[in-house]
């Protein structure tokens, strides 16, 4: 990680890539710690403040992690990570329901966008 704070600008975006990894390796701890800081440092990186959520659902607190993903989708409501893990928690918690609407939503675009695709074809 003191790599990471001597990238300078780019900081922010190795600290986040090394939370992620540490998460990916269930260091959990260590993946807390460096979201946090990131957050910290840059309160409007909803990547990192993501992070931060899925940590605390894994750490297994579902209540903080929901409220972090809510307030993602309160400042960006179509940060497409945080409403996938809305829904992958809801389906945890078993609010299949809410899971199923959000994860039809998030591909709604691409079934019209494929439903159009014949046509584009027939027009060139």
């Amino acid at each position: 990680e003191a790599i990471a704070r001597q990238a300078g600008p780019d900081g922010g975006r190795a600290s986040l890539f090394l939370g992620i990894l540490l998460f990916s390796e269930d260091r959990l701890d260590a993946a807390r710690a460096v979201a946090e800081r990131t957050v910290a440092e840059a309160p409007q990186n909803l990547l990192a403040r993501n992070l931060l959520a899925a940590v605390a659902i894994a750490q297994g607190d579902p209540g903080a992690g929901r409220e972090i993903l809510t307030g993602i989708l309160a400042a960006q409501p179509d940060f497409v990570p945080a409403r996938v893990n809305l829904a992958k928690l809801d389906i945890l918690e078993g609010r299949l329901t809410q899971a199923r609407a959000a994860l039809d939503a998030l591909l709604l675009p691409i079934d019209t966008a494929l439903s159009d695709w014949p046509s584009q074809l027939t027009r060139t």
